[in-house]
Parts: C-alpha cells; sequence; structure tokens
C-alpha cells in the first residue's frame, strides 16, 4: 500500500477499533465530525495535518501511527520517495520517522514557503515539541511569545498548548520537528 490517503484510511480504521471505539465517540474525542472520520476511513478525503493531529490526539496515539506503512528493522529515508503533507499552501510536512504502538517520537522535516504561516492545534497532553532550523528563519508563537529562530538555534515547547508556525521572509524555511509524546 503506497497510497498515503490509503494507509491513513486503513491505520485509523484499525486503531479506533482496536481502542473499540465508535465512529461517534472518536468524534467526540477529537472534535473532527463523525462524518469526516468515516470519509477519511473510507479513504475519500484529504485529510489536513491539523485534522489528523486531532483525531491522534482522540485515539491518544502518537501521529506516525497514523501514516505508518509498517514496521522494518531499518529505514532509509528519501523525501522524494514519500508523498508530503501539505496543510496549507506553503506549509509541507514530511514524515521522517513516524513511530508506532509505545515509541514515542516522531520526526517530520517541514518546508515553509515565503510568507506562510501555520496554526498547529495542541498536540496529545504532555507533548514536547522541538524545533531545529536547518535553512532560512522563521518565527514561533507560543502562547502570546513569539521565537525567531534561524540555523544553529532551537527551540523546545509544550506540544499541548496552540502554537503557530510563521516564515514572514522572502526565502523559504526548512526546519525539522521533533515531537515527543508522554507516556499515556
Amino acid at each position: 500500500m503506497n497510497n498515503l490517503n490509503g494507509i491513513i484510511s486503513y491505520n485509523l480504521s484499525r486503531l479506533r477499533k482496536q481502542k473499540k471505539l465508535s465512529l461517534e465517540c472518536l468524534a467526540e474525542l477529537s472534535g473532527v465530525s463523525k462524518a469526516m472520520i468515516g470519509q477519511i476511513e473510507r479513504g475519500d478525503s484529504n485529510p489536513t495535518v491539523n485534522t489528523l493531529w486531532k483525531i491522534a490526539s482522540g485515539l491518544q496515539v502518537p501521529f506516525g501511527m497514523l501514516i505508518s506503512m509498517g514496521e522494518q528493522s531499518a529505514k532509509f529515508v528519501q523525501f522524494k520517495e514519500h508523498p508530503p503533507i501539505q496543510d496549507v499552501k506553503g506549509f509541507i510536512l514530511y514524515p521522517v520517522f513516524s513511530f508506532k504502538d509505545n515509541q514515542l517520537l516522531e520526526i517530520f522535516a517541514v518546508k515553509m514557503e515565503p510568507h506562510c504561516t501555520h496554526n498547529s492545534d495542541p498536540h496529545a497532553i504532555y507533548s514536547t515539541e522541538y524545533i531545529l532550523p536547518i535553512s532560512g528563519n522563521l518565527q514561533m508563537s507560543v502562547q502570546g511569545t513569539v521565537y525567531a529562530l534561524s540555523p544553529g538555534n532551537a527551540l523546545q515547547i509544550q506540544g499541548d498548548y496552540p502554537h503557530a508556525y510563521c516564515n514572514p521572509f522572502d526565502i523559504p524555511a526548512v526546519f525539522y520537528c521533533i515531537l515527543h509524546h508522554a507516556k499515556a
């Protein structure tokens, strides 16, 4: 299975059933409508990053469990071979290492086009997010404080608060986002 929507569809259905949750119950836990969850499970929808994160939080699983293609003893990643997840125009998320089950760490590469802003809903409770710029500059807004980031510095934030990424500059910003989930 190499179609991202198909992978998400399969994983969402499997995880929801493993946790013995109805569509209605998951809708209530995640804040995503029952209709949307059903569309995603059928592969009829192209969900946004925020929608997937809400569902992962509702299921109390790492984001990567929704997009994982299975386990391997080693994983060599070439971005061009894996479809990125694009939420809003200019914010492109590449799942580099998305872990599953009781592994608590996910790593994403992100490219933000110039003059792009992405508002992120809170992740799972007690999660921690690390932002490590590779090229370009960006700004992170967390609870009213704006942090200027560039290569050579990094930011650690509580992922369970709303936060925003912003590239107000004229060149793209590329960074790694590492998400650590607290043990449930």
